[in-house]
């Protein structure tokens, strides 16, 4: 299985970045934890994105391969605005 990471804009317009993209493993207890990051491209829009984890089976980091388990939003929303600042955002 593995973990993939996706934004959504206002518009539907969806980024993801594969390479980040994380194989896991479900211990028998069934509790897992699991960091994934996802980097905006330096083009992104300015826009209020959505953000969601979608688990994977099938190949790493290729949908037509493999098959959506599930897909959830996490409880946050990014807003993209260009800015000179490089400092990382939660």
């Amino acid at each position: 299985m593995w973990v993939g990471t996706s934004a959504v804009d206002s518009h539907g317009n969806e980024i993801w970045n594969t390479t980040q993209d994380s194989l896991v493993s479900i211990s028998a207890l069934g509790v897992t934890s699991i960091q994934r990051f996802l980097t905006f491209p330096i083009n992104a829009s300015h826009d209020i994105y959505d953000i969601h984890v979608n688990l994977w089976f099938g190949k790493l980091s290729d949908p037509t391969q493999s098959e959506r388990i599930s897909s959830a939003p996490i409880q946050k929303q990014l807003i993209i605005q260009k800015t000179h600042n490089t400092e990382p955002f939660e």
